[in-house]
């Protein structure tokens, strides 16, 4: 429990300082509009927003904690295939200019596994009828024993985003090991999680 809390401290760091020498963001978390911003009125504006919230709370409340745990496990396989794809292949010819790009979807694919943790755990407590959670032995979710594995495996999944992410900082050769690194994790993903 120590080892993983000195973990986060130090991710976080490594991740901080990162961010602070490379300002950009991954091309998944800009959102880009054409339009240009319009000022609203406060009135409309706070009716409006909570009008969204209320639809955003029905939907959220019409997906059941299994199917938000296999949508985050799908997306991160496929994020995972196609990271892996872009370093082996060069598809845009983008040369090095792909690899800061590669590395900053790989710091927010580690943030994507804890979420995958986090949807795995509400699951049990949730729907403890699911498929995952019967398919699963009882080491994987429970805590009787110390961390549950689903846990260590995520935490693990992290630190191998993170590592890489780095060396291909320092090292853009890399990019051939770190697909191979990629393509492995993703056929552990449908191993241990799908």
């Amino acid at each position: 429990m120590l080892q993983s809390s000195l973990y986060r401290i130090v991710r976080i760091f490594l991740v901080t300082l990162d961010f602070w020498f490379n300002t950009d963001l991954p091309e998944s978390q800009v959102q880009r509009s054409d339009k240009p911003s319009q000022s609203i009125p406060s009135d409309l504006n706070s009716s409006s927003s909570a009008q969204q919230a209320e639809r955003s709370s029905s939907n959220f409340e019409m997906k059941t904690w299994e199917e938000i745990y296999q949508e985050e496990c799908l997306s991160f396989k496929a994020s995972l295939e196609t990271q892996a794809r872009i370093l082996r292949n060069d598809p845009e010819s983008q040369g090095v200019d792909r690899i800061n790009d590669v590395r900053k979807e790989l710091i927010s694919l580690s943030h994507q596994a804890e979420r995958i943790k986090e949807a795995a755990f509400e699951m049990v407590d949730e729907t403890p009828d699911s498929v995952y959670v019967r398919n699963a032995t009882p080491e994987w979710l429970s805590s009787r024993f110390g961390d549950p594995q689903l846990e260590q495996v995520c935490i693990s999944m992290e630190y191998s985003l993170d590592r890489p992410a780095f060396e291909l900082r320092s090292d853009p050769s890399m990019d051939l090991m770190v697909a191979g690194h990629l393509e492995q994790m993703t056929d552990d993903i449908e191993m241990d999680f799908l």
